[in-house]
């Protein structure tokens, strides 16, 4: 039987218990080489948990898919997962299909009614299920698996980073007023409450230009924020592919789909670009999500996906984590619209 290795998998529990072997060669399925390797049965003990989400179904799919759906468990680079699940489990796994227990969906149902309430019924003291089981304050959350997620989603960016702000304006601006704006002026986004000023940075110029829609033409003045310190960013890109679901044991596994599902859900609703139609009222629920995050989780700011597909954008609850650079001013010479058919 061909031994698997730590580039195998993307779950940091067993990528780091194979590390712990010490035992290097090549890999027999992802073909790396000069790799920590492992017999596949020894990994058996991560695998056999996830035999309670599940149950046989003619009409099913392979285990592998199951789970690397659920949690990509597997490096893009594995020959076959397939083969590699029943190297771990056995070969009686190779040939079996199946379905889920459950659809994990009550987390996102409960976050629609969530955001119903908080919009229209409750704003300060929810009385909806997900607010007494995932956000309630007096409960404490750091022992939460919701917050243990967080505490993986983690990334913490060094000195010395670069970051960009833009800004339409057709006359020069200050290195002062590229900052946070000042609380009289902090109108309601998608991560901040009117009244309350937060920072939206990106990633790259192209991004941070991207998302401020400028027009042919438009000038734009872009500034680079410089880290003069680390800062701790809560991830929310691909919370799924990040997630070590193995650092949990087999009772959570559902309350744990479930949060990751919401995060995702969350993550969308952040990337999703503000609307001069919408009303501040359809932003309260994701700033209600940035507001707990900046009061319970110790973390400088959140980082999601851009809508236009370039890079990541960044909201930090304060300016004073950067150097910020005299802004640049920049002429938009051409833009490129895409549509479909509605």
């Amino acid at each position: 039987m061909p031994y698997c290795c730590s580039e195998c998998f993307h779950d940091k529990e067993i990528f780091e218990f194979i590390g712990k072997a010490h035992h290097s060669g090549r890999c027999g399925h992802c073909r790396k080489e000069n790799t920590f390797i492992i017999e596949p049965k020894e990994l058996s003990r991560f695998f056999e948990p996830f035999l309670g989400l599940v149950i046989e179904s003619d009409d099913g799919l392979p285990l592998s898919e199951i789970l690397n759906e659920l949690f990509y468990i597997f490096n893009r680079d594995v020959k076959s997962i397939q083969r590699l699940t029943s190297e771990v489990l056995g070969e009686d796994y190779e040939d079996k299909r199946y379905t889920l227990k459950q659809g994990f969906q009550e987390h996102i149902s409960e976050w629609e009614n969530f955001k119903e309430e908080l919009k229209h019924q409750n704003r300060f003291f929810p009385k909806n299920t997900l607010y007494s089981s995932l956000f309630d304050p007096t409960i404490s959350n750091t022992e939460s698996d919701l917050f243990q997620i967080i505490e993986q989603l983690k990334v913490e960016y060094d000195e010395g980073e670069d970051f960009f702000r833009a800004r339409i304006h057709e006359t020069p601006l200050s290195q002062q007023e590229m900052r946070m704006p000042p609380k009289e002026k902090a109108t309601a986004g998608r991560a901040n409450p009117i009244g309350i000023s937060y920072l939206y940075l990106a990633n790259q110029k192209n991004t941070c230009i991207a998302e401020v829609r400028p027009n042919n033409t438009s000038t734009i003045y872009i500034s680079s924020f410089i880290s003069n310190r680390k800062l701790s960013i809560i991830d929310l890109t691909q919370p799924r592919k990040k997630l070590s679901v193995c650092a949990f044991d087999e009772a959570r596994f559902i309350t744990i789909i479930g949060i990751i599902k919401l995060l995702e859900t969350l993550s969308n609703e952040l990337s999703k670009p503000v609307k001069p139609e919408s009303s501040s009222i359809d932003y309260i629920p994701t700033q209600f999500l940035c507001e707990f995050l900046k009061s319970f989780s110790s973390c400088d700011g959140i980082a999601f996906e851009s809508s236009f597909g370039l890079g990541k954008n960044f909201v930090f609850f304060s300016d004073e984590g950067f150097r910020i650079e005299e802004p640049i001013p920049h002429t938009i010479v051409s833009i490129v619209h895409n549509f479909n058919p509605k």
